[in-house]
């Protein structure tokens, strides 16, 4: 596993990196950059999960797309609606996955918290928030993993 996790740097992007032995996960964390956007992809070995998450851009719209390997499941989340929150909530065979994707409100904070019926992922990402950082806390069920 190998985590590459910059604050304030590179555009003040934030990047992680994680590989795994099942598969590789990519986690790339943009703090307001690229038009103030977030971006996330992760791919699987089981199957492929792009997860383009947008703040304050193109109209305003956030965007989430998942690809897996047994469909395609398309979000279009948009922001600064319902008090500028975003919300999606999917629920899968395997487990449950919540995201909770706020844009623009609670201290410029977007917030994604997945739950799986293998463990608990709580990612916190923070933007431009607590000095520029970008925060994931990972918690599965095999063990505990804080960032």
């Amino acid at each position: 596993m190998f985590y590459l996790l910059l604050s304030n740097s590179y555009c003040s992007a934030s990047k992680a990196i994680a590989i795994f032995g099942n598969g590789l996960m990519f986690y790339l964390l943009l703090s307001n950059s690229y038009y103030s956007a977030s971006k996330a992809i992760a791919i699987f070995g089981n199957g492929l999960m792009f997860y383009l998450l947008l703040s304050n851009s193109y109209c305003s719209a956030s965007k989430a797309i998942a690809i897996f390997g047994n469909g395609l499941m398309f979000y279009l989340l948009l922001s600064n609606s319902y008090y500028s929150a975003s919300k999606a909530i999917a629920i899968f065979g395997n487990g449950l996955m919540f995201y909770l994707l706020l844009s623009n409100s609670y201290c410029s904070a977007s917030k994604a918290i997945a739950i799986f019926g293998n463990g608990l992922m709580f990612y916190l990402l923070l933007s431009n928030s607590y000095c520029s950082a970008s925060k994931a806390i990972a918690i599965f069920g095999n063990g505990l993993m804080f960032y």
